[in-house]
C-alpha cells in the first residue's frame, strides 16, 4: 500500500514539473526570455516579446487585449497603461511656422488614434491620413507645417513612425511596438474654401478631395443668392507650399479646370460687393471663421461679422453639433494672412470671444478633436 502511495505522490509531482515547464515554455517565447506576468494579446496571440514590429491600414481598427498570467475570474482589476510616441528611429526635421523642431518631441499622437483604453484592453483607430503631415497637423492645429526634404519620394509610407507602448501596473513588464500604416488613399488632397463665410453661402460644390498628380480636376459651385456678396472677384488654386496652379475653363464653360500637381492644394472662391453708382464701397478687412474637422460642416451657428476696421473690437461665437464625432474643444485661434497671430480674450460675460482688428484680413480657425481618457 505504501509503495501504491509513493507511486501516485511522484506521479503527481512529475505532472506539476511537467505542468511548470509548459507554463515557463509558454510564458518565455520558447524559453528565450524572463518569465512574463502581464501580457498583450492580438487577434488571440499573446505577445511576449518586449519589442517588436506591425503594421496597420489607414482607416482600420485595431484591437488589443491585455492580461496578468495568474489572475483568475475574480481576480481585482490591475490597472496598465498604453501611450503612442514618436519613434526615436524614426526621427526628422520639420517646421511648424517656420520654427523647426524633431519628430522625437511630438506628444498627443494618441488624440490621432482615438484611443479608447478599457480594463481588458484598449482599441486604436487608425486614421485614414495620407502624409505623416497630416498627423502633425492634428497635433499643431491652426499651425503651418512643413516637412519638405524630410523624405525621399515614396518612402514615408515604409517608415515605423510609430511607437506603441503597452506597460504593466508596475513598470516591471513593458513592451515596444513600432509601427507604420498603410495609407488606404492614394493622390493628394483638395480643398475647397470660400470667403467671406467659409462655404456657409454655398449652395452646391462639385469638387473631388483627392486627385493624382496630373490628372485634371474640374471644380464648380453654386453660390446663394441670399448673400449680401454677389461679386465674384476671384478664383485661385494654391498648393501647400503657396505655388499657384493655374486654371482654365472646361469646353462648355460648365466648370473649370486645373491639372493636379504632385502636393496638396486650396481652392478659394472670393465674393465680394459690386461697387457700383451711389453705392457704398466694402470697408474695413474681412474675416473667415473656419472650423476643423468639416470645414464648418459640425457648426449649427456661426455668429461672427465677415469685415471690420481696424482696431474695432470683434466678438464671435458658435454652436457644434452634439452629433459630431469630436467634441473636444482644442485651440481656438485668430490669425492674420501674413501669419501673425491676434491675442483673443473673453467677453465680460463669457457669451463669446472678442479681439481687436488688426489692418489685415484675419482667420478664425476653431478645432475639435477626440478627448483622451485612460492610458
Amino acid at each position: 500500500m505504501k509503495k501504491v502511495i509513493a507511486v501516485i505522490v511522484w506521479f503527481i509531482l512529475l505532472v506539476a514539473l511537467v505542468g511548470g515547464i509548459v507554463m515557463i515554455y509558454r510564458y518565455t517565447n520558447g524559453f528565450n526570455e524572463d518569465f512574463k506576468t502581464f501580457y498583450i494579446e492580438r487577434d488571440g496571440t499573446k505577445i511576449l516579446t518586449e519589442t517588436g514590429t506591425a503594421t496597420f491600414e489607414a482607416g482600420s481598427e485595431v484591437r488589443y487585449g491585455v492580461g496578468y498570467t495568474f489572475d483568475l475570474p475574480k481576480s481585482e482589476t490591475r490597472e496598465y497603461s498604453v501611450s503612442i510616441l514618436p519613434n526615436p528611429e524614426a526621427d526628422f526635421d520639420f517646421t511648424v511656422n517656420g520654427v523647426t523642431t524633431s519628430w522625437r518631441k511630438v506628444e498627443g499622437l494618441e488624440r490621432c488614434f482615438a484611443l479608447d483604453k478599457r480594463a481588458d484592453g484598449f482599441t486604436l483607430k487608425i486614421p485614414s491620413y495620407n502624409s505623416i503631415a497630416d498627423y502633425l497637423r492634428e497635433i499643431y492645429a491652426g499651425s503651418e507645417i512643413d516637412i519638405s526634404g524630410a523624405f525621399t519620394e515614396g518612402a514615408e509610407g515604409e517608415i515605423s513612425f510609430f511607437l506603441l507602448r503597452v506597460s504593466s501596473y508596475n513598470d516591471a513588464v513593458k513592451y515596444d511596438i513600432a509601427f507604420c500604416v498603410l495609407s488606404s488613399v492614394t493622390g493628394y488632397s483638395i480643398t475647397f474654401s470660400s470667403v467671406p463665410g467659409g462655404n456657409g453661402w454655398m449652395k452646391k460644390i462639385v469638387c473631388p478631395t483627392r486627385a493624382e498628380a496630373g490628372e485634371v480636376v474640374s471644380f464648380s459651385w453654386e453660390w446663394s443668392g441670399e448673400s449680401p456678396y454677389q461679386d465674384l472677384q476671384s478664383v485661385t488654386v494654391k498648393t501647400e507650399s503657396g505655388t499657384s496652379v493655374e486654371w482654365s475653363w472646361a469646353a462648355d464653360y460648365s466648370s473649370r479646370q486645373f491639372t493636379m500637381p504632385a502636393e496638396n492644394v486650396t481652392i478659394l472662391v472670393t465674393y465680394g460687393h459690386s461697387v457700383h453708382g451711389d453705392e457704398d464701397p466694402v470697408t474695413g478687412y474681412s474675416i473667415t471663421f473656419s472650423s476643423v474637422p468639416g470645414g464648418n460642416g459640425w457648426m449649427t451657428k456661426i455668429v461672427c461679422p465677415t469685415r471690420a476696421e481696424a482696431g474695432e473690437v470683434v466678438s464671435f461665437s458658435w454652436e457644434w453639433s452634439g452629433e459630431s464625432p469630436y467634441q473636444d474643444l482644442q485651440s481656438v485661434t485668430v490669425k492674420t494672412e501674413s501669419g501673425t497671430s491676434v491675442e483673443w480674450f473673453w467677453a465680460a460675460d463669457y457669451s463669446s470671444r472678442q479681439f481687436t482688428m488688426p489692418a489685415e484680413n484675419v482667420t478664425i480657425l476653431v478645432t475639435y478633436g477626440h478627448s483622451v481618457h485612460g492610458g
